[in-house]
C-alpha cells in the first residue's frame, strides 16, 4: 500500500511536470512557475526517503542472482538485482572491498549466506545516478560548454514574454473551451499555437553535467550501431516530418538540409510514395539546388496551391545564407554538406560529404522562423557537435593558389625569389588562414611549367603578364591565346567562360534524366567534348536570341519564345546562359585592351578556321574540331589520362586510376570512352579532363574532351624529349638459326628510330627523320607563340617567315591527323 501512494505521487508530480514548460538557454530571463517546482523538488525528496525506509521483500524460493559482469551474488530480490545491473560497470567484486552497486551493507555475516533484511537500505535513485556519472565523465565541463554560448538576441525566435507557467494554463485553458480533454500523458497534447514555443523543455540538458542521461546515451550508442551516421538517415527524416505534422499545426514549410542531390532524389522519391506526403493537395514536395533551373528555383518562395497544403523543401547548403524563404517554421538539419576541398599531396580538388562546422548549425537553425516562431530538429548528437568545427575552413585552404600566386606577382607584394624574405611562400605564409606549403608549391610548379612564371627567379614571364590581367584561370588564359595562332578565337572564348564559370546544363528531376541525356547528346554534334557541348549550346542559344530580342519571353511571344523553348526542350538555364554571354563580353574587352584583335572580327587571321554560320552548324568532320581539340589541350595540359586496349579506367600522368564522371557527356556505355578500351594493341586512348576528383571511394575526371591525335601533345605540350630507339633483342622470335638473317634485315630499321617522350611520361617510337623535323617544328612554334604574346597588336604579321609558315603547317598537320582517325571509324 505504501509503494502505491509512491506511485501515486510520482504519476501526479509527472503530470505536473509535463504541463510545466521548463525554461532552457534559449528563455534564460523568463521567470515564473518557480514556487511549483519548488514544490515538485521537495515532494521528491519526500519520496525518496520513503523508497530509503521501504523494505522489499525476497523472493520466496531458493534460486538466487548472480551478476556475470562483476561476480558478485547473493542477490535475494529481483528489484535489487536489476538495480545493480543496469549501474553495473564491470569492476570485479570482492568481499571486504566496497560495493559498486546499489544496495549497501551495513553488516555481514561470514559464517551466514543471507542477508538481515533490516540492515539493507537504498541509496536514492538520483544521488547514485549522479555519482556514476561523476565517474563516468572525469571532465564534464568539456561537453558542458556546449551548453554555456553567450545569448544571441539575433538569433532568438521564441517569445520570451510569457513566462513558462503562463503559457502553459493558457494552452490549458484554450484546450478546455474547446471542448478538448487535456492529457497529461499524451506528449502529442502539446500542439504548437504557430506563435510561442514548441516543446522547448526537450532541448533542456538532463543532467546538472550538460551531458545525456544514460538512458539517452544507451539509445544513440545503439543508433550508431544500427546505422552509419557518415550517410543522412532517410527513414529518420521521414519520421521527423510524421512528428512535425502530428505535432503542430498551421501552413509553415519545412526545410530540410541535405548534404547534395543524390539525397535530395532519393528523399524525393521516398516522400512521393508514402502516405501521407505523397498528396499533393496537402504536400508539395520542392528540390533546391543550384543545379536546377531558375524556374524551379522560384518555386520555393511561391505559396502552395491550397490554403492547407505544407511545402517541404529538400535543400542543400544554398539555403543556409543565399536565400531566405519567409514561410519556413520548421528546419530539419541533416548535419552533413558536400564541400568542395582541395588536397595538396594529390594535387586534386575534393567533393565529399562532411560534417558542418557549429557556425553553419547556428546559421541553419536560423532559417527558422525569419518571420514568425520557428523550431529546427538537428539530425546529431550533442558529442558531434561538441566535435565540429568551429567555422568554415578559409577559402586559401581549399582551392588552388594559381590565380593568387599570380596575382601576388603583379601586385608587386611577392616580387622576390624563392630564397628571398618577400617570396611568394612567406607572403602567403602571413595570412590568418595560413595554406599548407605544398599548396603554394604546387602553384608555383603549375605556373612554371605554363611558362607564365621562371624558374629560377619567380618573376613574371610576358604569358604570365598577359595571364594576370585576365578574370580567367591560368591555364584557361593560355588556351584562349593559343587559339588566336590556331584561328578559333572566337568559338574558344565561348568554351574558355564555360570551363571557368558552370555547365548551362540544368539537373533535371529523376523521371526526366533519360529525356535531359537525349537533348544533350544532340548538342555534341560528334565533338565528343563537354567544353564544346557547353559552346555550341550558348552560340545557339545567342543566335536565336539576337534574331528576336528577349531570351525571358514565352512560347508565344516570337523569336523570345523560340530561345526560351530552346533552353527548355534541351534542359538548359536561361540565366547561366546571360551569365556567361556577358563573361564572354568582358574577355572580348580584356583581350582588347590588350592589343589582342577583337573576337568579332571574323575575316581575320584569328578567325580563319571557324564556321561562319556558328558552333551550331557543327558536324563531325568540321575543320575546327581538331583545331579546338588543341586549345584544350594545350590549355588544360597536364590533364591529360590514357588507357590502353581492353581497360576500363584512365591512368593519369601522376599514376591514380579514374573513370569519367557521370555529368560528361562521355559517360555510359554508349559512348566510346564510356565503356572498354577498344583501340589498336599499339595505341593510347586519351581524354583530356578538367579536374580531377577524388570522391567518397574513387576518383573521376569531369569536363571531358576525347583526344583523337597525339600530335597536339607532341607540338604543343609540356617539355619534349627526342633520344633514339634502343631495342632488345627477341631471342625466340627465330631458333632456327637465322638469327644473322634477322638481324641483318631489322638492324638497319631499329637503328632509323627515335623515342618522343613528353613530360617523361608519354612516349612515342618515329622514324628519326620524322622526329627531327617535329622538334624543329616545335620550336619555331614556341619562338612564333612568344612573339604574339609580346607583341599582340602586331598579330602573325611580326613573325618570320619561318614563324608564319609553322603556324600555317601546325593546322595542317592537326586537320590531316584528326581525319585519318577518324575517317575509318565513320
Amino acid at each position: 500500500s505504501e509503494m502505491q501512494d509512491v506511485e501515486k505521487a510520482l504519476a501526479k508530480i509527472e503530470a505536473t511536470k509535463q504541463r510545466q514548460i521548463i525554461s532552457t538557454k534559449y528563455v534564460d530571463n523568463v521567470r515564473g512557475g518557480e514556487s511549483e517546482m519548488q514544490d515538485v523538488e521537495r515532494a521528491l525528496a519526500k519520496i525518496e526517503a520513503t523508497k530509503q525506509q521501504q523494505i522489499i521483500s525476497p523472493i520466496e524460493s531458493n534460486e538466487y542472482f548472480r551478476c556475470v559482469m562483476c561476480g558478485r551474488e547473493g542477490f535475494r530480490s529481483a528489484h535489487e538485482f536489476g538495480t545493480h545491473v543496469a549501474f553495473c560497470d564491470g569492476t570485479p567484486f570482492q568481499n571486504g572491498a566496497s560495493k559498486p552497486s546499489v544496495v549497501s551493507q551495513e553488516s555481514e555475516k561470514e559464517d551466514d549466506d543471507s542477508y538481515d533484511i533490516a540492515s539493507v537500505s537504498y541509496e536514492p535513485y538520483a544521488m547514485l545516478e549522479d555519482r556514476i556519472r561523476k565517474d563516468i565523465y572525469a571532465q564534464p565541463q568539456v561537453l558542458n560548454d556546449v551548453y554555456t554560448e553567450e545569448y544571441d538576441p539575433t538569433e532568438n525566435y521564441v517569445d520570451q514574454t510569457l513566462s513558462p507557467s503562463s503559457r502553459s494554463n493558457d494552452n490549458h485553458k484554450n484546450d478546455c473551451k474547446n471542448g478538448k480533454k487535456y492529457d497529461d500523458d499524451n506528449e502529442a497534447a502539446y500542439i504548437w499555437n504557430g506563435t510561442g514555443p514548441f516543446l522547448i523543455e526537450a532541448a533542456t540538458p538532463r543532467t546538472p553535467y550538460g551531458v545525456p542521461s544514460l538512458a539517452d546515451a544507451d539509445a544513440l550508442s545503439r543508433y550508431q550501431m544500427l546505422h552509419d551516421d557518415e550517410e543522412v538517415d532517410a527513414d529518420l527524416v521521414l519520421e521527423v516530418l510524421r512528428y512535425i505534422s502530428s505535432s503542430s499545426h498551421g501552413d509553415g514549410a519545412v526545410l530540410v538540409f541535405l548534404p547534395g542531390w543524390a539525397e535530395i532524389a532519393d528523399l524525393q522519391s521516398m516522400l512521393e510514395t508514402t502516405p501521407p506526403f505523397n498528396d499533393r493537395t496537402k504536400y508539395q514536395v520542392l528540390p533546391l539546388h543550384s543545379g536546377i533551373s531558375s524556374r524551379e528555383q522560384r518555386r520555393v518562395f511561391q505559396k502552395p496551391p491550397f490554403k492547407t497544403c505544407r511545402k517541404i523543401i529538400l535543400s542543400t547548403n544554398v539555403a543556409e545564407t543565399s536565400i531566405t524563404i519567409a514561410d519556413v517554421a520548421f528546419v530539419i538539419d541533416s548535419g552533413r554538406v558536400k564541400e568542395k576541398g582541395y588536397d595538396p599531396h594529390l594535387k586534386s580538388g575534393t567533393l565529399a560529404p562532411t560534417w558542418i562546422s557549429r557556425a553553419s548549425a547556428k546559421q541553419r537553425r536560423g532559417r527558422a522562423g525569419r518571420t514568425r516562431a520557428g523550431v529546427c530538429f538537428h539530425l546529431f548528437s550533442r558529442e558531434r557537435y561538441a566535435n565540429m568545427k568551429p567555422y568554415l575552413e578559409s577559402e586559401l585552404l581549399r582551392t588552388p593558389l594559381e590565380e593568387i600566386c599570380l596575382q601576388c606577382k603583379k601586385l608587386g607584394l611577392a616580387d622576390g625569389g624563392p630564397d628571398d624574405i618577400n617570396s611568394i611562400t612567406n607572403f602567403l605564409g602571413r595570412a590568418l588562414s595560413e595554406p599548407h606549403p605544398k599548396s603554394i608549391t604546387n602553384a608555383i610548379s603549375l605556373l612554371t611549367s605554363i611558362g607564365a612564371m621562371d624558374a629560377a627567379t619567380q618573376a613574371l614571364t610576358p604569358l604570365g603578364e598577359r595571364l594576370a590581367d585576365l578574370t580567367l584561370e591560368p591555364r584557361v588564359g593560355k588556351m584562349l591565346i593559343w587559339s588566336h595562332l590556331l584561328g578559333v578565337a572566337r568559338d574558344a572564348s565561348t568554351m574558355a567562360v564555360a570551363m571557368s564559370h558552370k555547365s548551362p546544363f540544368v539537373v533535371p528531376p529523376t523521371r526526366y534524366r533519360k529525356a535531359a541525356n537525349i537533348a544533350r547528346m544532340s548538342l555534341t554534334r560528334g565533338t565528343e567534348s563537354d567544353q564544346m557541348t557547353a559552346a555550341i549550346a550558348l552560340d545557339r542559344w545567342n543566335h536565336i536570341r539576337t534574331q528576336g530580342g528577349n531570351s525571358y519571353g514565352r512560347a508565344n511571344s516570337g523569336h523570345g519564345g523560340a530561345a526560351y523553348k530552346f533552353c527548355s526542350v534541351n534542359y538548359l538555364g536561361v540565366s547561366t546562359l546571360q551569365m556567361l554571354s556577358d563573361l564572354r563580353k568582358n574577355v572580348a574587352n580584356e583581350l582588347s585592351w590588350m592589343g589582342f584583335p577583337s573576337l568579332t572580327q571574323l575575316d581575320s587571321y584569328h578567325n580563319q578556321h571557324i564556321e561562319r554560320r556558328g558552333m551550331g552548324c557543327f558536324h563531325s568532320t568540321s575543320t575546327s574540331i581538331p583545331l579546338l581539340q588543341a586549345s584544350i589541350c594545350v590549355g588544360l595540359f597536364p590533364n591529360i589520362a590514357v588507357r590502353r586496349q581492353g581497360d576500363v579506367n584512365f591512368m593519369t600522368a601522376d599514376k591514380r586510376k579514374a573513370k569519367v564522371h557521370r555529368s560528361s557527356i562521355n559517360y555510359g556505355s554508349e559512348q566510346l570512352l564510356g565503356k572498354k578500351c577498344t583501340a589498336r594493341k599499339d595505341d593510347l586512348e586519351m581524354v583530356i579532363f578538367g579536374e580531377l576528383v577524388m570522391g567518397t571511394h574513387s576518383f573521376t575526371v569531369s569536363d571531358t574532351s576525347r583526344l583523337v591525335s597525339p600530335m597536339a601533345l607532341l607540338l604543343l605540350c609540356g617539355s619534349l624529349e627526342i633520344r633514339p630507339a634502343v631495342f632488345e633483342k627477341d631471342h625466340n622470335c627465330n631458333e632456327s638459326g637465322d638469327d644473322h638473317e634477322y638481324d641483318h634485315k631489322n638492324n638497319d630499321k631499329m637503328n632509323n628510330q627515335a623515342v618522343l617522350t613528353i613530360d617523361g611520361w608519354i612516349s612515342y617510337v618515329v622514324d628519326s627523320p620524322t622526329a627531327q623535323l617535329l622538334g624543329l617544328l616545335r620550336k619555331r612554334l614556341d619562338a612564333a607563340f612568344l612573339h604574339f604574346v609580346k607583341f599582340p597588336k602586331s598579330g602573325i604579321f611580326r613573325l618570320t617567315a619561318e614563324e608564319h609558315d609553322a603556324v600555317h603547317l601546325l593546322a595542317c598537320i592537326l586537320c590531316s591527323a584528326h581525319d585519318e582517325i577518324i575517317t575509318p571509324r565513320a
